[in-house]
């Protein structure tokens, strides 16, 4: 037995001990201005992390804006009417690890601090909700960073390539613009358009606050009271987002581009990410498509089809996009890959998995939640996210939910989404390509799947 799978082994085996000794204390709790607090003590170290998260992301974007929730995120480090640039940074920076991101749901702001900077840092974030200033040469000099950003991923063969899947297989949900921001809808935001978005979706009642850390919940609700209670309620957010069309029939894009494989895809639209389905479909995900040990490894590596296996596999508040991609050979024949790619997917539908294939899958799937949230501030990511998605809780029913799925599970939802009248299917060709065989040998590089902008 590798040392990997007995570090993997006695992982599981001790969150099990800690879950099942000792519940976390949680506290949650609305302010009167609607901020949503969240509370989680852990006491293993003399930290803490602050995460404030923001209803707005790209889902809330449409044609003639997309990109803008992203300059927000930038200015927000610009400086507020009482705190500089400088001031902001100096704070920041001397606090511990810190960052924005800005995602397909939500934009959120992390830090992790000794925690006696706890007061010092709900300062900062209170003032951030409400002061920022935009100073007008600093968003011209921000704009030109992201601009600088979104030219450099088009300049990339395989970001163009999956910015013409999402357009292509997204019709009407904004989440088509997850990829890649239209570049001329960035060069004419203006300082004003873009304040008057931060104005309307930096309010309390659109922002969940979470601590998680080295505190007592009692005196640090009374330091969230102290810094955010006097910020008044802003209008409801309307939080709408086109519903997308149920797929009827195949949908099929190939490009062209300057790139050395062949990469094909074949997938589905899924649910979204709080959809009864989906612990499901995390686990046909890893059957596929997780290891060297997952069937679509064996049927493209092992067959030496392929170099190597890349599942995209997008889950969302409102959707999720799932597809498996194969990167060819030099000088090989995209068809081969697809015939591949589907043969194997074909073959969930067929059968259930093997018992064997279930609980190699489960135990990944624990794995990757357990080392993905072994730090206060991944963990107060994940009950930011999950809060925004519906609710904190959901984060902490994961591994149970994973538990419960069946290999009648699998197969059930194999069948759903990943049937033959609803597939999806995207192939980039190598531009000028000559035959088969004709490129030579060597190792293709692998593309990696795009981050969210």
């Amino acid at each position: 037995m590798r040392i990997g799978t007995v570090c993997t082994i006695i992982g599981i085996m001790l969150f099990s001990l800690v879950a099942s000794a000792q519940e976390p204390k949680t506290t949650e709790a609305t302010l009167d201005n609607g901020l949503k607090v969240i509370l989680r003590e852990n006491h293993n170290a003399p930290i803490m992390s602050v995460v404030i998260g923001y209803r707005v992301g790209v889902r809330n974007e449409h044609l003639g804006v997309t990109g803008i929730s992203h300059l927000v995120e930038h200015m927000n480090y610009k400086g507020t009417t009482h705190y500089s640039e400088m001031d902001l940074q100096r704070q920041i920076e001397t606090s511990g690890e810190f960052n924005g991101m800005t995602g397909p749901d939500s934009t959120i702001y992390y830090q992790t601090f000794p925690k006696e900077k706890l007061d010092d840092i709900l300062a900062v974030e209170a003032d951030r909700m409400v002061n920022c200033t935009f100073d007008p040469a600093e968003f011209l000099k921000e704009r030109t960073v992201v601009l600088s950003e979104l030219e450099g991923k088009s300049n990339d063969p395989v970001q163009r390539f999956f910015s013409d899947v999402f357009l292509n297989f997204i019709v009407v949900h904004p989440y088509r613009w997850i990829s890649l921001a239209q570049i001329d809808d960035v060069k004419r935001t203006t300082r004003d358009s873009v304040y008057a978005w931060y104005k309307k979706y930096y309010e309390p009642n659109n922002a969940i606050l979470v601590l998680v850390g080295d505190f007592d919940t009692d005196k640090a609700m009374q330091a969230v009271k102290a810094r955010f209670d006097s910020i008044p309620r802003g209008p409801d957010v309307d939080q709408y987002a086109a519903s997308e069309p149920p797929i009827r029939g195949q949908r099929r894009i190939e490009v062209k581009d300057m790139f050395p494989v062949p990469l094909v895809g074949v997938g589905s639209i899924t649910p979204g990410s709080v959809d009864d389905d989906m612990p499901a479909i995390s686990i046909l995900n890893s059957i596929l498509a997780e290891g060297r040990s997952c069937r679509l490894y064996k049927s493209i590596v092992d067959a030496k089809l392929g170099e190597e296996v890349v599942p995209q596999f997008v889950s969302l508040k409102d959707l999720g996009l799932l597809l498996y991609f194969g990167v060819g050979s030099m000088g090989g024949d995209p068809a081969k890959l697809r015939d591949a790619i589907e043969s194997t997917i074909q073959s969930t539908i067929d059968a259930p998995p093997t018992e064997d294939e279930m609980a190699r899958a489960k135990k990944m799937a624990k794995a990757s939640f357990i080392f993905g949230g072994d730090s206060v501030n991944e963990i107060a990511q994940q009950l930011c996210s999950a809060e925004i998605d519906r609710t904190w809780k959901d984060r902490d029913q994961y591994v149970a939910k994973i538990e419960a799925v069946t290999a009648a599970d699998v197969q059930r939802v194999a069948k759903k989404y990943l049937d033959t009248d609803r597939r999806l299917f995207a192939t980039l060709v190598p531009a000028g390509a000559p035959g088969p065989g004709a490129m030579g040998g060597g190792t293709p590089p692998t593309p990696a799947p795009p981050e969210p902008k």
